[in-house]
């Protein structure tokens, strides 16, 4: 039995159509049954049996299309969320990707994404989001990559029957570590952690941004001339200002693509 999110299970297309339902039936014509159920985090888990065939260990896979809901993932601090979560809660957390591989502009070193007509540069750096998952799987997470929905059905149906035998060779490979090589430790606001990754922001500004604006989206419409007058109290008493060359960066970050159109018609952009 695989318990599967009920908002991944009930998710459509624009024509109504559930999207997941050719996955379950792959699922379940291979004898395992797919249920609705409400998770924490990931968007499917079962349980595994252990060397001696009992069922304890727990296995969650968040699932994502590449590069679309994972650019977006990291965009709206979702990504950030979820992965550490992951590692506290499944024995075997694992990250799978579906659809093409990470591809990215080296000359501008960022990870590009779909869009009309072909593909360009998200917001994102390569070295940003390769850290991330790097992050992941150095405190014991896996990161798999499969092209399409078939094969995503083979890598569960796989996986499920791989973790539902009666006994497992402990002696096939030797283990040389025990514990995560890195300990995921989240703030207590994710999205402190995606503003900190903003260049020049840091994270007591990081952590002070979570306040004001509550979204990404909301930090996106402050104009750079307003964002440069937000304040915090330092020490001693003093005021201190977030400040013009740092707000500009952070706007630049944020309306990459609008301003590079605008430039390119000659347009003002502050």
């Amino acid at each position: 039995m695989i318990l599967f999110d009920s908002k991944e299970a009930k998710k459509q297309d624009r024509k109504g159509n559930l999207i997941n339902d050719e996955l379950f039936d792959l699922i379940e014509d291979a004898g395992i049954s797919v249920i609705d159920d409400t998770l924490d985090c990931a968007d499917l888990m079962f349980y595994g049996t252990d060397e001696d065939g009992k069922l304890t260990h727990t296995i969650g896979q968040e699932l994502k299309t590449s590069p679309s809901d994972l650019i977006s993932s990291v965009s709206d601090g979702r990504l950030l969320n979820q992965l550490p979560r992951m590692l506290e809660e499944y024995d075997v957390p694992t990250l799978v990707l579906i659809g093409q591989h990470i591809r990215v502009n080296f000359e501008t070193g960022r990870v590009k994404r779909k869009a009309r007509g072909g593909m360009d540069d998200s917001a994102w750096t390569y070295h940003h989001v390769n850290s991330t998952l790097t992050k992941f799987e150095a405190g014991g997470g896996i990161i798999r990559e499969v092209p399409d929905l078939e094969h995503l059905a083979a890598y569960i149906i796989s996986t499920y029957n791989f973790w539902h035998k009666t006994d497992h060779q402990t002696e096939t490979w030797p283990v040389k570590r025990k514990k995560p090589l890195l300990t995921w430790t989240q703030m207590d606001n994710p999205l402190a952690e995606l503003y900190e990754r903003i260049p020049n922001v840091g994270q007591v500004w990081a952590l002070e941004l979570t306040e004001l604006f509550p979204n990404v989206q909301n930090l996106m419409l402050m104009p750079a001339e307003a964002l440069a007058k937000v304040s915090r109290p330092g020490k001693n008493g003093k005021v201190l200002r977030f400040g013009k060359s740092k707000a500009k960066k952070v706007f630049e970050f944020l309306h990459e693509d609008q301003l590079e159109s605008d430039r390119a018609v000659g347009v003002e952009v502050y």
